[in-house]
């Protein structure tokens, strides 16, 4: 049995507009990446801005110097183990 060569689909990048001017959908997904399927839509993400912004960072700073005071005074009572 031979097979035909299908012609090739047409693959929008941007919403197509009708002449009514409402947006219409490629009939065929865009590859997002490997393993292709539809591109969804990003939801909108809410900013932290202000204080709330700088009270994070001052969190993570402080949780960063706990976590290497931590790890340090560790490997010091390990090598005073061996010694």
């Amino acid at each position: 049995m031979r097979m035909h060569p299908t012609p090739p689909t047409e693959v929008l990048s941007h919403d197509r507009r009708s002449e009514a001017g409402t947006p219409e959908r490629a009939a065929t997904p865009r590859p997002s990446g490997p393993g292709g399927g539809m591109v969804l839509p990003k939801p909108a993400v809410k900013k932290i801005r202000g204080p709330k912004l700088v009270l994070l960072w001052a969190a993570l700073i402080a949780l960063s110097w706990v976590v290497v005071i931590g790890a340090g005074y560790g490997l010091y009572r390990m090598a005073g183990g061996l010694f």
